[in-house]
């Protein structure tokens, strides 16, 4: 994600914005806009949401998961109630 081209757009909206409590404006996040670095999105459950995204060895077909119903069908089990296992 390109971070340091929305920066300054992204430093005075939250200028503009109210917080409650108003300290997270200027120090928690007006800390970490002050030093955003552009980042990758993951698939790491530690840094971020998991995409369920699944590829074959040779990334040559790529497939996004979009409900259970559809995990189910694909690969072939049912009863699927954790959509991260």
């Amino acid at each position: 994600v390109k971070v340091e081209e929305l920066k300054d757009n992204l430093i005075q909206n939250n200028k503009e914005s109210s917080w409650v409590p108003s300290f997270v404006q200027h120090n928690r996040f007006g800390n970490w806009l002050e030093n955003a670095r552009d980042w990758n999105v993951s698939r790491n459950r530690y840094w971020g949401t998991p995409l369920p995204i699944w590829t074959d060895e040779t990334y040559t077909e790529i497939k996004v998961i979009g409900s259970i119903e559809e995990l189910e069908k694909l690969s072939g089990r049912t009863g699927i109630t954790d959509i991260h296992r």
